[in-house]
């Protein structure tokens, strides 16, 4: 289920819990998906000028019939092309299903305010304690350095391990050379699992003491 690793918050003064919307019930952005406050994701803080500072936080929403020719639109950097696939082709492992039939695809968008600026893609097999897997995750290449990628990945983590409380670890593959992404999965706590998917290395990130 494996698939190519890639990289790349709003104002806040709205509610501070909502819910994920799994994409079959999910209508377009009306149904953004925001952090939960109670998964320990701390907002981040920016500051504006000096004395002030602005809450930060990402939004993280279904990719439906309603944004996916917008998240098509989604590049990243010539350099990083080979790391990550296209919107494109994760979005055709949704019907495709090339790691089999027992295997689920769920597509996001990462959001700025009202701005798409990256991808992810959450696969798993349900009822398992190792197929979590965060797939062609990317933020496009104007919106990059700006911190999105680190809260988007928080984000899927925190989503992940709440859901599927059978969860003991997540994974993703990374290119060795794709030194940005290989610096963000280390920082947040994964690790090299010792195998490898081509030229690419396995990373996991422990969720639960077994």
């Amino acid at each position: 289920m494996r698939e190519k690793g890639g990289i790349g918050v709003s104002n806040t003064n709205r509610r501070l819990r909502e819910r994920l919307v799994h994409p079959k019930q999910a209508g377009g952005r009306n149904d953004r998906i925001i952090r939960d406050t109670g998964s320990g994701i701390v907002p981040r803080l920016t500051r504006l000028r000096k004395g002030e500072l602005r809450r930060m936080t990402i939004s993280l929403s279904p990719v439906t019939r309603d944004n996916w020719l917008e998240a098509l639109e989604l590049k990243v950097k010539q350099e990083q092309a080979g790391f990550v696939p296209s919107v494109a082709i994760s979005l055709a492992k949704v019907h495709i299903k090339p790691d089999g039939d027992s295997v689920e695809y769920l597509p996001f968008a990462i959001y700025h305010e009202e701005t798409m600026v990256g991808f992810m893609m959450h696969a798993f097999v349900e009822e398992t304690t190792d197929m979590y897997w965060i797939n062609g995750f990317l933020i496009d290449a104007n919106y990059q350095g700006k911190g999105y990628g680190k809260a988007a990945l928080q984000q899927m983590i925190a989503y992940i391990t709440n859901r599927f409380s059978g969860c003991q670890e997540i994974r993703l593959t990374v290119y060795p050379d794709n030194h940005s992404a290989y610096k963000l999965y280390r920082n947040l706590g994964f690790e090299e699992t010792g195998e490898r998917h081509g030229e690419e290395v396995v990373l996991r990130l422990p969720c639960k003491t077994a």
